[in-house]
């Protein structure tokens, strides 16, 4: 039981760090542009739109769709923990891509894309219920 437990807390601190990068960039962001002369760019608001939103979806469809490709791994918590670092490394990639388009932009939409997004980073914490619903252990040791 302990190695389970071992691997949950290291997901909790990935996680944490994870969230913390574009939490800590919005803060320098709203300091910094407030004296700040800001480029006029609709393109970025729309790239940054189209990024969140895939990334989004991507982020509650990956992992369904890697769970499958894993099954066959005998590390199930090493499995687990590939996989949710690729969903939070892809909604945080794109919600750091916001945030530059609002540094650059001043606009506050690209804010907004960027805080939903790591709203959804928060939602994703680590949990031992989804990995039992998406790495269900049927073979039992004595099997």
């Amino acid at each position: 039981m302990q190695p389970s437990s071992s691997n949950f807390q290291n997901l909790r601190i990935i996680h944490i760090g994870l969230m913390a990068g574009p939490i800590f960039f919005l803060t320098i962001c709203l300091t910094i542009l407030k004296d700040r002369v800001l480029i006029e760019n609709e393109i970025f608001y729309l790239v940054g739109l189209l990024i969140g939103i895939f990334a989004s979806v991507v982020a509650f469809f990956i992992p369904s769709i890697l769970s499958k490709s894993m099954k066959d791994q005998t590390n199930k918590d090493q499995s687990y923990q590939t996989l949710k670092i690729i969903q939070w490394a892809v909604i945080e990639s794109s919600s750091l891509i916001n945030l530059v388009f609002f540094f650059l932009t001043g606009k506050q939409e690209s804010m907004i894309i960027a805080a939903v997004l790591i709203i959804i980073i928060a939602s994703r914490f680590p949990s031992e219920s989804e990995k039992d619903k998406l790495f269900p252990s049927n073979n039992l040791p004595y099997n």
